[in-house]
């Protein structure tokens, strides 16, 4: 049985990613290292994970491209802010690297009709009728992480807030590793 995976802003080789998120990491070896760890304890090759933008920092191709062929499962990058020169596979027989790259992605998992974007909506398709969002982009301390959660707040103080998520690796539920759709709204709803 294949399961879908999410997460986003993995920023492979940006060392100052460190100390800009507090991520518990010494070295940016060490972070990529986990990251790597994290991901292939939980995913099987048959799996596919949905990168939700940010994947690297200033990596160059060859060492992205390493990093991308040691992790398990099928890939779907959704492009972030950072990845503006990641293609998909061209060789077919690249079973390990990305399959596709798009900028917005709408997709089934389960009941669930979830909207792919790194970066956080307002409204998204079917926002006030079940769909779930799930997004990346705004680290978990940044100015806008703020305003994305009062918004949510204030919201469900109305009875009508979206559900979105935010998939960053370093988001607390999220520790630093892919996780399923069930796992993501019942770890947010313990942060």
């Amino acid at each position: 049985m294949s399961n879908a995976f999410y997460i986003a802003d993995l920023h492979f080789g940006h060392t100052n990613i460190i100390r800009f998120d507090g991520r518990p990491f010494s070295t940016v070896e060490g972070m990529n290292d986990t990251l790597v760890a994290n991901w292939n304890n939980r995913v099987k090759d048959s799996d596919t994970v949905y990168i939700l933008g940010d994947f690297s920092f200033r990596l160059p191709h060859k060492q992205r491209d390493e990093i991308l062929a040691s992790l398990n499962g099928q890939k779907i990058l959704i492009r972030g802010n950072h990845d503006g020169d990641i293609r998909p596979s061209n060789n077919r027989g690249e079973s390990r690297m990305l399959k596709k790259v798009p900028d917005y992605l709408e997709v089934r998992d389960g009941e669930h009709k979830v909207i792919l974007s790194h970066y956080p909506m307002m409204a998204w398709n079917g926002s006030f009728h079940g769909s779930i969002h799930l997004f990346g982009h705004v680290h978990w301390t940044t100015p806008e992480a703020l305003q994305v959660r009062e918004w949510q707040r204030k919201m469900a103080e109305t009875g009508q807030a979206p559900k979105m998520y935010n998939v960053g690796c370093m988001v607390p539920y999220m520790r630093y590793a892919p996780k399923t759709l069930k796992e993501i709204i019942k770890g947010e709803n313990h942060v």
